[in-house]
């Protein structure tokens, strides 16, 4: 074979490689693509698959060419520009440290597609969201500073998309510009005719030392009202927007506090924060959730706080309050239309009261009554088994538990409550001697002991004769 021949053959060979990469990249409409060939640096030229490192445009992170990789901005480094798109029809991830800043005139959108870029099927306007890319799934870690003349999208457009972002300590989020907001679960899209795209299941994690900050509003809704917003403490920041949107409104999922104090701020006292059902048609049609679980959780609002049809969920099992005490769990400037609560303890039945917002406790762990008064809404637990009243569950709590169980009468005049509202140890709806065992294995367990204490041993005598005495009573009135 001469030289010429050879050379011929070499062109050929080259030119079906680059055509096949143009092949794949037609497949990724020309987008920047991060493949992590060298490192998960951003900032490698080598990790992206056209050679170039994006400072603007969009870029991808997690796409079905290039599946499950993760992109890092390290301490000191900064990308200006691109629209970030994590986890673009696949699964990827984008962690940001602190020190690292994403700036400019871009958007994050994760677990959420590239409309411009759906596949070659799609016709607009669209007809159904499952036309869309699916199988988002995006995971954006931010301890440093995302700061961006642009929108926050987690899981838009597709009913199957997942997305998780964690704002850690020292986190920052900001949306600036004139009219910049956070999509959590939706997206408008004026593609497809102008309408609202809910999309799948998101979770929003804000620890405390962060804050969250729009220039526009915030929108947070849920195609299977599971998708929640979980905060130990911090701050969120609106500020343009407001009207009779108000500035955060609430359609569907859990806003969750657990532990601490969350502030909102708002720009104008006409701006509110809003949990309110949405009572169109179609999959945003669920209950918005306040739960609070945790140490002495506090929503305060700076202006006014708005509940239309909105579920209060108390996690009895970790929330932390003193008993019969009046605690405050939320407080504004103005408490808006609250005519139509509902009230719910974590896996257990739903109350409703739309007059005196006070909710029966069902059987659960604790009593629990709840009332707004100067702008606070409130909530008082009494313990279950904590019979002396005195906001703690201790060996104190034996000897009335033993007068409650032979006269409740007198317990109750004693002690205000009805003893079958807290001494029903075994939740069968009333105190009788088929408490005193749960009661016992409680008390051992106050008291740290395998076996049981001398208190409770009488506890278990006394309780026994008790039984025996009312049992004969009994069957002398026959």
């Amino acid at each position: 074979m001469n030289r010429h021949r050879v050379e011929t053959l070499m062109v050929m060979v080259i030119g079906l490689a680059a055509a096949a990469g143009q092949a794949q990249d037609a497949n990724i409409h020309y987008k920047p693509v991060f493949t992590e060939a060298v490192s998960d640096n951003w900032h490698v030229a080598g990790n992206w698959h056209d050679g170039n490192v994006p400072l603007s445009g969009s870029s991808l992170i997690g796409c079905p060419e290039y599946p499950g990789k993760s992109a890092t901005i390290y301490s000191g480094q900064t990308i200006s520009g691109p629209t970030v798109y994590v986890g673009h029809g696949d699964t990827g991830s984008l962690t940001i440290q602190a020190g690292g800043t994403m700036t400019g005139h871009g958007n994050l959108r994760v677990g959420s597609p590239d409309p411009y870029f759906a596949p070659k099927w799609v016709t607009f306007p669209v007809a159904d969201v499952n036309d869309w890319f699916s199988g988002c799934d995006g995971t954006a870690s931010i301890s440093g500073t995302v700061r961006i003349d642009g929108d926050l999208t987690l899981a838009g457009w597709q009913p199957d998309a997942k997305a998780k972002l964690y704002l850690n300590s020292g986190g920052i989020i900001e949306l600036t510009g004139s009219s910049r907001d956070a999509y959590l679960g939706a997206q408008y899209q004026s593609y497809g005719g102008g309408t609202n795209l809910y999309g799948g299941h998101w979770e929003l994690h804000q620890a405390d030392g962060t804050t969250f900050s729009v220039a526009d509003h915030i929108l947070m809704t849920s195609r299977d009202g599971n998708a929640f917003w979980k905060l130990n403490g911090g701050k969120i920041l609106t500020a343009q927007h407001g009207g009779p949107w108000g500035s955060m409104r609430i359609f569907n999922g859990i806003f969750w506090i657990d532990g601490g104090t969350v502030e909102v701020e708002h720009a104008n006292d006409w701006h509110f924060m809003a949990f309110t059902k949405y009572y169109g048609t179609g999959p945003a049609t669920k209950t918005p959730t306040l739960k609070l679980s945790g140490n002495n959780p506090l929503l305060k609002v700076q202006h006014k706080l708005a509940f239309s049809g909105a579920y209060l969920d108390v996690d009895s099992n970790t929330l932390t309050i003193p008993g019969w005490q009046w605690v405050t769990v939320a407080e504004a400037n103005e408490i808006g239309d609250h005519t139509d609560y509902m009230a719910a303890f974590s896996g257990g039945a739903n109350w409703y009261d739309g007059n005196d917002l006070t909710f029966a406790p069902g059987v659960d762990t604790n009593k629990w009554s709840m009332q707004i008064v100067s702008n606070k809404v409130q909530l008082k637990f009494s313990l279950r088994g904590d019979m002396d009243k005195d906001g703690r569950s201790t060996s104190d709590d034996i000897n009335p538990f033993v007068l409650a169980l032979v006269d409740p009468n007198a317990y109750l005049a004693q002690y205000g409550v009805d003893p079958n509202l807290i001494g029903d140890m075994d939740y069968s709806g009333k105190m009788d001697a088929d408490d005193i065992n749960p009661f016992v294995r409680w008390c051992m367990s106050m008291s740290g002991q395998a076996v049981p204490e001398p208190a409770c041993l009488a506890l278990l005598s006394l309780g026994a004769v008790a039984v025996i005495r009312r049992r004969r009573i009994s069957r002398l009135n026959r």
